[in-house]
Order: structure tokens, then C-alpha cells, then sequence
């Protein structure tokens, strides 16, 4: 009789570890559950990102394991290193530890350093805790332009751009001309003219409208910067309008708060503002990290992530990595 009792409440304590569990993984906000349809987090040892963090609470000797964490879309495409970041809940940041990501998995390295924060402890028995992990992926999307003005005035859109690069070394900007670099914009229908002191962006338009274009360096080919502009109309001959002023002290102070991190897992939700490539010709990677610190401060992110090094056959070096803009989820 003791023995079927024992088998009866072991079973009933089963059962309630089964239906908590579920419980626990179904507790999501609604706004997650809805970008699950967008984007899928699995890992390659467990599978859905439920059923892993499940895997590990069932596991004893969890602790110190490595997983491996990839992003899907709606086709089982995985997103690329670089081209995506991972933000752990509070919980998760504390039971978890994150690595790099390995380009020919395209999956990023989370490691189990405190198994005891998978569980809730405010009662005689710990329960496991749903554990939240939020994926962002930077997408592209490419549109051309449809009919154009049948009728009335032709007006010509200009801009004039003086584009510069920021001199780390010295302080301030250098000012890029045009013996030496060249402007392209992304849409074949800009005209491109040269100016005394920098370029001059034309286009036929009923309205303003906003181009974006890179600064090529003649003598490597390389891209230097990438930048738009939003073209004015006016009617009659196009002329330059005022440069754009150096960067403000206070856009410097706020560049040094900026994170680069070659991980791309964060301890607070991100989502993403741009891809993001600076280059020094010297080979001075700290030069490289602070350049792209100010680039990333003067798009208002907060962090550059997957951040990638690539050594150049003169020598040079090129920084590539992700912007991301901390954001708030319980306000979402």
C-alpha cells in the first residue's frame, strides 16, 4: 500500500514538473510570440531555444556546457555572423555566457556558467524558469522609382556634399576631395558634378528625396565612407548648399561610450541601425575600434556587434560589424 502511494505522488510530482514546465514556457509576452511567425532561434544541439534551455534545466551536470545558437527565417535560412545580434533576458545574461560567432555554422557560442539561475528558488522546490532570448537580423530590401513628372516645370534637385573623415590621431576632420576620391551614388539617375571645395548631387524631382552614395578612393578602390543626403528642388541652375559642421565635443565624449564587441550577444535587447565598416590604412586596429566607435555614435548606436577584423595585403586593416540601438521590451 506505502508502495503504491510512493508511486502515485511520484507520478503526480511528474506530472506537475511537466505541466510547470509548460506553464513557464508559455508565460512569453505577446509581443515575442509574434516574432516567432519573422524569425526562429534554435540551437544545434537541442533544437527550438524551449526545448534547449529545457534540456539544460533537466540536465545536472549542465553546468559549463556549450550550446550553439542560430537564427531561421521563415524558409530555415540561417542568418549570417554579422548580420545578426542576440540580447538575453536579465536571467539569461546571468546564467549565460557569450562567445563568438563561427562564420561556417553561422551560429554564436552561449555557455552555461550558472545552471542555479535557470531556476526560481522562492519556494521548498526550484522551478525552472522561462528563460527569454531575443534575436534581431539585419534585412535589405532594394526599390526603384516609378513613373516620373509628365507635365509642367523641369526642376532640378542638387545637394552639395563635402564628405569628411575623422582624423583620431590629430583631432578633428580631413575633408575628402575630389584628385583624389570619387562619389557614387546608389541611383543611376544622380548626376555627379565636381564643386571647388567637394561634389554636387543632381536629380530631376517633383519633390525632395533622399540618395544614398559611397566615397571611393581612387588609388585602392576601396569604399571610404557611406552617407546619404536628401536632394532640395529649386528651378534653374543647381547650386551648392552649406557643408556639414564637424562633430560636436559632445558627439566625441559620447563615441567612447560606445561598445565593439566581436560577440554577438548582448546582456539588453538591440535592435539594429546599420551595418557598419571603417578601414586604417595603417594597420592600427585601436585606431580602427575608436574610428568606428565615432561612426557608430554619430548613427545614435550604442553598439557595434559581431565585429570582424580584416587585414589588408598593404597592410591596412578594415573593422566590419553591426550597429545596434539598445531598446526597452517592457515598453514595446
Amino acid at each position: 500500500m506505502l508502495r503504491s502511494r510512493s508511486l502515485a505522488t511520484s507520478r503526480c510530482a511528474r506530472l506537475g514538473y511537466a505541466m510547470l514546465v509548460a506553464l513557464s514556457l508559455a508565460l512569453r509576452p505577446d509581443r515575442a510570440a509574434a516574432q516567432d511567425h519573422e524569425l526562429r532561434v534554435a540551437t544545434l544541439e537541442h533544437g527550438a531555444w524551449p526545448e534547449t534551455v529545457a534540456a539544460l534545466q533537466a540536465d545536472q551536470r549542465a553546468e559549463g556546457t556549450s550550446i550553439h545558437v542560430v537564427v531561421l527565417d521563415t524558409s530555415g535560412h540561417r542568418a549570417a555572423c554579422g548580420r545578426y545580434s542576440l540580447a538575453l533576458d536579465e536571467l539569461g545574461a546571468r546564467a549565460f555566457a557569450a562567445g563568438t560567432c563561427d562564420s561556417s555554422s553561422s551560429a554564436t557560442e552561449l555557455v552555461l556558467r550558472s545552471r542555479t539561475d535557470l531556476f526560481s528558488h522562492d519556494g521548498p522546490v526550484p522551478r525552472p524558469r522561462a528563460i527569454r532570448l531575443v534575436a534581431t537580423e539585419v534585412r535589405y530590401a532594394d526599390a526603384a522609382g516609378g513613373a516620373g513628372v509628365t507635365g509642367g516645370a523641369a526642376l532640378d534637385c542638387s545637394v552639395g556634399v563635402r564628405p569628411f573623415l575623422d582624423d583620431l590621431e590629430h583631432g578633428g576632420v580631413v575633408y575628402l576631395r575630389a584628385d583624389r576620391y570619387e562619389i557614387r551614388p546608389t541611383e543611376t539617375s544622380v548626376r555627379v558634378s565636381v564643386e571647388p571645395d567637394g561634389w554636387s548631387l543632381h536629380a530631376r524631382s517633383a519633390a525632395a528625396m533622399s540618395i544614398a552614395y559611397d566615397v571611393i578612393d581612387r588609388a585602392t578602390g576601396e569604399v571610404m565612407l557611406s552617407d546619404h543626403a536628401t536632394l532640395s528642388c529649386s528651378s534653374g541652375d543647381a547650386s551648392s548648399t552649406p557643408s556639414p559642421a564637424p562633430p560636436s565635443r559632445e558627439l566625441t565624449v559620447r563615441a567612447g561610450r560606445v561598445l565593439v564587441t566581436d560577440t554577438t550577444a548582448l546582456s539588453r535587447a538591440a535592435e539594429v541601425v546599420s551595418p557598419l565598416e571603417v578601414r586604417d590604412p595603417h594597420g592600427d586596429e585601436p585606431t580602427a575600434r575608436q574610428m568606428m566607435q565615432a561612426r557608430a555614435a554619430a548613427l545614435g548606436a550604442d553598439a557595434v556587434v559581431g565585429v570582424a577584423l580584416h587585414r589588408g595585403a598593404d597592410g591596412s586593416i578594415r573593422l566590419s560589424g553591426t550597429a545596434v540601438r539598445y531598446v526597452d521590451l517592457a515598453s514595446r
